[in-house]
Protein backbone atom coordinates (compact mmCIF):
# COMPACT_ATOMS: atom_id res chain seq x y z
CA UNK A 1 0.00 0.00 0.00
CA UNK A 2 2.74 2.10 0.81
CA UNK A 3 5.01 1.55 -2.32
CA UNK A 4 1.88 2.13 -4.05
CA UNK A 5 1.48 5.20 -2.89
CA UNK A 6 5.27 6.72 -3.50
CA UNK A 7 5.07 5.08 -6.74
CA UNK A 8 2.45 7.24 -7.66
CA UNK A 9 2.75 10.81 -6.22
CA UNK A 10 6.01 11.23 -8.28
CA UNK A 11 7.78 13.98 -10.03
CA UNK A 12 5.60 13.05 -13.22
CA UNK A 13 2.57 13.47 -11.58
CA UNK A 14 3.39 17.36 -9.97
CA UNK A 15 3.48 17.51 -13.79
CA UNK A 16 0.29 15.90 -15.33
CA UNK A 17 -1.51 17.16 -12.68
CA UNK A 18 -0.82 20.55 -13.51
CA UNK A 19 -3.31 20.08 -16.21
CA UNK A 20 -6.30 19.85 -13.59
CA UNK A 21 -5.07 21.28 -10.42
CA UNK A 22 -4.61 24.78 -12.67
CA UNK A 23 -4.13 28.07 -10.51
CA UNK A 24 -7.18 29.12 -11.78
CA UNK A 25 -9.07 26.19 -9.84
CA UNK A 26 -6.86 26.75 -7.01
CA UNK A 27 -7.67 30.84 -6.69
CA UNK A 28 -11.17 29.54 -7.06
CA UNK A 29 -11.03 26.82 -4.51
CA UNK A 30 -9.48 29.13 -2.25
CA UNK A 31 -12.05 31.57 -2.60
CA UNK A 32 -14.81 29.18 -1.60
CA UNK A 33 -13.19 26.97 0.66
CA UNK A 34 -13.01 30.53 2.96
CA UNK A 35 -16.49 31.49 2.56
CA UNK A 36 -17.70 28.39 3.58
CA UNK A 37 -15.85 28.40 6.68
CA UNK A 38 -15.78 31.70 7.90
CA UNK A 39 -12.64 31.88 9.85
CA UNK A 40 -10.88 34.41 11.82
CA UNK A 41 -7.69 36.00 10.21
CA UNK A 42 -4.65 33.89 11.85
CA UNK A 43 -7.01 30.18 12.77
CA UNK A 44 -5.24 26.65 12.21
CA UNK A 45 -6.07 25.10 9.24
CA UNK A 46 -4.48 21.43 8.44
CA UNK A 47 -4.86 21.02 4.81
CA UNK A 48 -4.72 16.99 5.08
CA UNK A 49 -2.74 15.33 2.04
CA UNK A 50 -2.03 18.98 0.90
CA UNK A 51 0.75 17.57 -2.22
CA UNK A 52 3.07 20.42 -3.36
CA UNK A 53 1.10 22.84 -1.25
CA UNK A 54 -1.11 24.59 -4.46
CA UNK A 55 -3.95 25.17 -0.84
CA UNK A 56 -1.65 25.67 1.55
CA UNK A 57 0.31 28.37 0.43
CA UNK A 58 -2.27 30.66 -0.65
CA UNK A 59 -4.03 30.29 2.34
CA UNK A 60 -0.61 31.22 4.18
CA UNK A 61 -0.38 34.34 2.38
CA UNK A 62 -3.65 34.98 3.39
CA UNK A 63 -2.78 35.15 7.38
CA UNK A 64 -3.73 31.70 8.22
CA UNK A 65 -1.58 29.44 10.13
CA UNK A 66 -1.09 26.10 8.11
CA UNK A 67 -0.53 23.16 8.68
CA UNK A 68 0.44 20.49 5.38
CA UNK A 69 0.77 17.58 5.99
CA UNK A 70 0.57 14.94 3.28
CA UNK A 71 2.73 11.16 2.69
CA UNK A 72 4.63 11.93 -0.65
CA UNK A 73 7.87 12.93 0.15
CA UNK A 74 8.15 14.33 -3.39
CA UNK A 75 5.16 16.47 -2.92
CA UNK A 76 5.90 17.38 0.52
CA UNK A 77 9.66 18.78 -0.24
CA UNK A 78 7.80 20.93 -3.54
CA UNK A 79 5.54 22.59 -1.22
CA UNK A 80 8.61 23.49 0.85
CA UNK A 81 10.44 24.76 -2.22
CA UNK A 82 7.01 27.21 -3.20
CA UNK A 83 6.71 27.99 0.44
CA UNK A 84 10.11 29.25 0.18
CA UNK A 85 9.66 31.19 -2.61
CA UNK A 86 6.26 32.75 -1.70
CA UNK A 87 7.77 33.81 1.45
CA UNK A 88 5.20 32.54 3.93
CA UNK A 89 7.58 28.97 5.05
CA UNK A 90 7.35 30.64 8.74
CA UNK A 91 3.14 30.39 8.73
CA UNK A 92 3.46 26.65 7.47
CA UNK A 93 4.25 23.77 9.20
CA UNK A 94 5.25 20.28 7.27
CA UNK A 95 4.49 16.79 8.69
CA UNK A 96 5.50 13.72 6.43
CA UNK A 97 2.69 10.52 7.63
CA UNK A 98 -0.40 8.82 6.95
CA UNK A 99 -3.80 10.85 7.35
CA UNK A 100 -4.46 7.26 9.95
CA UNK A 101 -1.57 8.35 12.05
CA UNK A 102 -2.47 11.81 12.14
CA UNK A 103 -1.74 12.84 15.99
CA UNK A 104 -3.30 16.19 18.03
CA UNK A 105 -6.30 17.17 19.94
CA UNK A 106 -8.12 19.94 19.96
CA UNK A 107 -5.52 21.85 17.59
CA UNK A 108 -7.36 23.02 14.16
CA UNK A 109 -10.01 25.55 13.75
CA UNK A 110 -10.51 23.88 10.13
CA UNK A 111 -8.87 20.65 8.67
CA UNK A 112 -8.98 20.30 4.58
CA UNK A 113 -9.54 17.17 2.53
CA UNK A 114 -9.79 18.48 -0.83
CA UNK A 115 -8.71 17.07 -4.31
CA UNK A 116 -9.77 13.49 -4.01
CA UNK A 117 -7.39 13.03 -1.20
CA UNK A 118 -9.20 10.35 1.25
CA UNK A 119 -10.04 6.81 -0.45
CA UNK A 120 -6.09 5.88 -1.19
CA UNK A 121 -5.66 3.29 1.82
CA UNK A 122 -7.75 0.45 2.96
CA UNK A 123 -11.01 1.20 4.27
CA UNK A 124 -10.00 0.42 8.14
CA UNK A 125 -7.60 3.55 7.65
CA UNK A 126 -9.88 6.03 6.13
CA UNK A 127 -12.11 5.42 8.98
CA UNK A 128 -9.10 6.03 11.31
CA UNK A 129 -8.15 8.77 9.68
CA UNK A 130 -11.64 10.54 10.08
CA UNK A 131 -12.00 9.45 13.88
CA UNK A 132 -8.19 11.39 13.90
CA UNK A 133 -9.36 14.67 12.31
CA UNK A 134 -11.89 14.68 14.61
CA UNK A 135 -9.47 14.41 17.52
CA UNK A 136 -7.00 16.80 16.01
CA UNK A 137 -10.20 19.55 15.66
CA UNK A 138 -10.98 21.82 18.02
CA UNK A 139 -14.29 21.86 19.49
CA UNK A 140 -16.42 23.92 16.83
CA UNK A 141 -14.38 23.02 14.40
CA UNK A 142 -14.80 22.27 10.76
CA UNK A 143 -14.32 18.72 8.44
CA UNK A 144 -13.59 19.50 4.70
CA UNK A 145 -14.21 17.11 2.53
CA UNK A 146 -14.20 17.79 -1.74
CA UNK A 147 -14.21 14.23 -3.62
CA UNK A 148 -14.99 12.45 -6.70
CA UNK A 149 -19.08 12.41 -6.83
CA UNK A 150 -18.93 7.95 -7.10
CA UNK A 151 -22.54 8.65 -8.94
CA UNK A 152 -21.14 10.84 -11.55
CA UNK A 153 -17.70 9.12 -12.00
CA UNK A 154 -19.59 5.52 -12.74
CA UNK A 155 -22.43 7.23 -14.86
CA UNK A 156 -19.63 8.44 -17.32
CA UNK A 157 -17.58 5.31 -17.19
CA UNK A 158 -15.25 5.02 -20.26
CA UNK A 159 -13.07 1.60 -19.61
CA UNK A 160 -10.31 3.30 -21.84
CA UNK A 161 -9.55 6.99 -23.23
CA UNK A 162 -7.22 9.44 -24.34
CA UNK A 163 -5.49 12.62 -22.17
CA UNK A 164 -3.62 15.58 -22.91
CA UNK A 165 -2.45 16.11 -20.03
CA UNK A 166 0.01 19.78 -19.82
CA UNK A 167 1.12 18.84 -22.80
CA UNK A 168 1.82 14.79 -22.40
CA UNK A 169 -0.12 12.18 -24.08
CA UNK A 170 -1.41 10.05 -21.55
CA UNK A 171 -3.34 6.74 -22.03
CA UNK A 172 -5.66 5.06 -19.43
CA UNK A 173 -7.55 1.71 -18.77
CA UNK A 174 -10.15 2.19 -16.01
CA UNK A 175 -11.90 -0.60 -14.31
CA UNK A 176 -14.43 -0.30 -11.56
CA UNK A 177 -15.13 -2.77 -8.73
CA UNK A 178 -18.82 -2.01 -7.79
CA UNK A 179 -18.54 -4.65 -4.63
CA UNK A 180 -15.66 -3.09 -2.88
CA UNK A 181 -16.07 0.57 -4.64
CA UNK A 182 -12.92 0.42 -6.17
CA UNK A 183 -11.59 2.66 -8.99
CA UNK A 184 -8.71 1.40 -10.64
CA UNK A 185 -6.72 2.85 -13.52
CA UNK A 186 -3.03 1.77 -15.36
CA UNK A 187 -2.06 4.65 -16.38
CA UNK A 188 0.67 5.20 -19.34
CA UNK A 189 2.55 8.15 -21.15
CA UNK A 190 5.73 9.04 -22.77
CA UNK A 191 7.98 11.11 -21.41
CA UNK A 192 11.96 12.15 -22.26
CA UNK A 193 11.96 9.41 -24.97
CA UNK A 194 10.83 6.35 -22.36
CA UNK A 195 7.26 5.50 -21.63
CA UNK A 196 6.17 5.43 -18.11
CA UNK A 197 3.02 3.94 -16.10
CA UNK A 198 1.92 4.22 -12.87
CA UNK A 199 -1.67 2.97 -11.08
CA UNK A 200 -4.12 4.77 -9.52
CA UNK A 201 -6.58 2.79 -7.06
CA UNK A 202 -8.54 4.89 -4.84
CA UNK A 203 -11.84 3.86 -3.25
CA UNK A 204 -14.75 5.74 -4.39
CA UNK A 205 -17.09 6.67 -1.48
CA UNK A 206 -21.01 8.05 -2.14
CA UNK A 207 -22.43 10.56 -0.27
CA UNK A 208 -24.06 8.09 2.74
CA UNK A 209 -21.00 5.99 3.01
CA UNK A 210 -18.97 9.50 4.10
CA UNK A 211 -21.85 10.77 5.98
CA UNK A 212 -22.13 7.86 8.07
CA UNK A 213 -18.15 7.74 8.61
CA UNK A 214 -18.57 11.54 9.78
CA UNK A 215 -21.71 10.68 12.43
CA UNK A 216 -19.78 7.58 13.60
CA UNK A 217 -16.55 9.28 14.03
CA UNK A 218 -18.57 12.12 16.38
CA UNK A 219 -19.42 14.98 14.08
CA UNK A 220 -22.59 16.46 13.81
CA UNK A 221 -24.54 19.33 11.30
CA UNK A 222 -22.99 16.82 8.44
CA UNK A 223 -24.16 19.49 5.00
CA UNK A 224 -23.68 17.56 1.72
CA UNK A 225 -23.27 19.98 -1.68
CA UNK A 226 -22.40 19.65 -5.40
CA UNK A 227 -19.53 21.76 -4.82
CA UNK A 228 -17.44 24.04 -3.09
CA UNK A 229 -20.16 26.59 -3.79
CA UNK A 230 -22.63 24.85 -2.18
CA UNK A 231 -24.80 23.77 -5.44
CA UNK A 232 -26.97 20.88 -4.25
CA UNK A 233 -25.77 17.12 -4.74
CA UNK A 234 -27.30 15.10 -7.61
CA UNK A 235 -26.17 12.69 -10.08
CA UNK A 236 -24.75 15.71 -12.59
CA UNK A 237 -22.46 16.74 -10.11
CA UNK A 238 -19.10 15.58 -11.12
CA UNK A 239 -17.92 16.69 -7.25
CA UNK A 240 -18.73 16.29 -3.98
CA UNK A 241 -18.30 18.01 -0.88
CA UNK A 242 -19.16 17.36 2.69
CA UNK A 243 -18.39 19.86 5.67
CA UNK A 244 -19.59 18.46 9.07
CA UNK A 245 -18.36 20.01 13.14
CA UNK A 246 -16.92 18.80 15.73
CA UNK A 247 -19.14 20.09 18.45
CA UNK A 248 -18.67 21.44 21.48
CA UNK A 249 -18.49 19.84 24.60
CA UNK A 250 -21.36 19.58 26.92
CA UNK A 251 -20.56 21.59 30.65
Amino acid sequence: MMDRLEDFFKEDYLLLSQAIMTPERTKAEVKWILDLLVLDKGSSILDLGCGQGRLSIPLAQQGYQVTAFDYSTVSLKRAKEESVKSGVEENIEFIQGLMSNLEGSDEYDAVLNIGTAIGYLDEEDDHAAIQRVFQALKPGGTFLIETENRDYKVSQYQPRRWDDMNGVPVWSERFFYPTTGRWVEKIQWFRERSMRSTTLDVRLYSAPELTTMLKKAGFTDVCVYGSLQRDPLNISSPRMVLSAVKPHREQ
